[in-house]
């Protein structure tokens, strides 16, 4: 399904809606939101995606403590370990395409995942970093 809608418009709070029903409702055990930016993620995690707290993880090896807009401050939870492997046991994954793909060999996380791993993959801002012909 390809959803387009303009800037402003809630994009990535849609795609929480979509993601929350089916996690509710018991469907699509485990999704992946990919974004091509930090920030996007970051947001993600600490706003919108805050009610999957202790079910989502960012797939980074960087920890990182991120102040929400109540002065609160949060710190994101990781998937990886310094070695990159995976912990397995969140049901919702975010993370850059650049980290899912790496520019080496070694670096290609999404090889560590079987090709039915996730049953649920968004894409937020899909026209920025995977659209031209030679990305990755």
């Amino acid at each position: 399904m390809l959803l387009v809608m303009a800037t402003g418009t809630g994009k990535t709070y849609t795609g929480f809606q979509i993601i929350s029903r089916l996690w509710k409702a018991g469907q699509e055990k485990l999704k992946l939101f990919l974004a091509d930016r930090n920030v996007l993620i970051e947001n993600t995690m600490v706003n919108d995606f805050r009610p999957f707290a202790g079910n989502m993880a960012k797939l980074s090896t960087q920890s990182k403590t991120i102040e929400r807009p109540d002065g609160t401050s949060v710190d994101l939870t990781l998937a990886l370990d310094r070695r990159r492997r995976i912990d397995t046991s969140y049901e919702i994954y975010l993370g850059l395409y650049q980290a899912i793909t790496g520019p080496h060999g070694s670096q290609k996380l999404y090889k560590e995942f079987s090709r039915d791993f996730f049953d649920l993959i968004v894409i937020d801002e899909c026209h920025r970093g995977s659209a031209a012909e030679d990305s990755a």
